[in-house]
């Protein structure tokens, strides 16, 4: 009878008392840490294959292993820790190598105009990028920059070759316009076929990799969590209601391993559309009424985001299921690109 009243209970535990939804990060969770055991395996294949795995899917398993705890509480293997980091280098080379090679230059090359006795021609360069970037800079470098006239093969420069300020190219467009004067190179050889047709570079500040980024709310007295995705480490987010205004604050860090100078005070690459507040009581994700940027340093700074008073938050922040949506890039590459 004991036994029988055992095999009941055990049966009772393990049925499902939740909705398939919230089944699923434990589903992800599981087969990350499967994974992470095979990584640790007595068979070298096992431990390759789990590798090899774990890299193709390793944003996918980002809500699992953006808590880092999990690396020093003992509860996977050294070579599993080891693995781990070797897959998510591979992941930080590959999102940066397709950055890099993300670009696109097409040419737009007015008739030639006469000016003071000096041929000229006005020319746009639309640089394009086929997957999301957030630039901090771009500067091009017409140094080198050659244009071959079609009909005629001449080659023609920029007619200033040192006058190339920073761009910033228009928030999540994927392409920006870089208007130049050329003129006819005078080091130029029409008949030398192996010049080139076109060539031109820019350096460059990038954010790369900004997807989604999944943070459950805490409340204000709750000690700030940790999370950390490619050399982005976010503190946060914090929740506490605005009393004056009947409102809410939600305040996280944002620091980064390697910033360059992202964070100077005349720098934007993020925005207020970046961030929303989502819940079970949501019909829509919740957006912020206005951003905030404070006690900036050379690598990071806090982003204080208010929403106005919604007795949806109320209850979403009470119940503590309220997450927080945000974009920030997961890396930032300072890079130079030659097209």
């Amino acid at each position: 009878m004991i036994r029988a009243f055992l095999v009941l209970t055990l049966a009772l535990l393990a049925t499902p008392t939740f909705s398939a939804a919230a089944q699923e990060p434990h589903a992800l969770e599981d087969e990350f840490f499967e994974l992470m055991w095979l990584c640790d395996s007595r068979v070298e294949r096992e431990r390759d294959d789990a590798q090899n795995a774990l890299t193709r899917r390793f944003a996918e398993f980002e809500p699992v292993w953006q808590d880092r705890t999990f690396l020093t509480d003992g509860e996977v293997a050294e070579e599993s820790r080891r693995r781990f980091e070797l897959a998510e280098q591979a992941w930080r080379k590959a999102r940066v190598d397709e950055a890099r090679n993300a670009f696109d230059a097409r040419w737009s090359v007015a008739a030639p105009v006469e000016t003071d006795g000096a041929e000229t021609r006005a020319a746009t360069i639309r640089l394009s990028w086929r997957v999301p970037i957030r630039f901090v800079w771009l500067a091009p470098d017409f140094r080198d920059l050659l244009w071959r006239e079609p009909e005629t093969g001449r080659l023609w420069r920029p007619r200033a070759l040192f006058s190339a300020p920073e761009i910033l190219p228009e928030f999540e467009r994927d392409y920006v316009d870089i208007d130049v004067v050329l003129e006819p190179d005078p080091e130029g050889n029409d008949e030398t076929e192996s010049a080139p047709e076109k060539t031109f570079a820019f350096d460059a500040l990038m954010g790369v990799d900004p997807r989604t980024w999944e943070i459950p709310i805490a409340a204000q007295s709750a000690t700030p969590k940790e999370y950390r995705s490619g050399e982005l480490t976010l503190r946060g987010a914090n929740a506490e209601r605005k009393k004056e205004k009947g409102g809410w604050l939600v305040a996280l860090r944002l620091e980064y391993d390697a910033a360059f100078d992202a964070f100077d005070s005349h720098r934007s690459w993020y925005d207020v559309d970046d961030f929303r507040l989502v819940s079970p009581e949501f019909d829509e994700p919740v957006k912020a009424t206005r951003l905030r940027a404070r006690e900036r340093g050379a690598k990071g700074e806090r982003v204080e985001l208010e929403f106005a008073a919604d007795p949806r938050l109320d209850e979403a922040f009470q119940k503590k299921d309220a997450v927080l949506l945000c974009r920030p890039p997961r890396f930032f590459v300072r890079t130079r690109v030659v097209l």
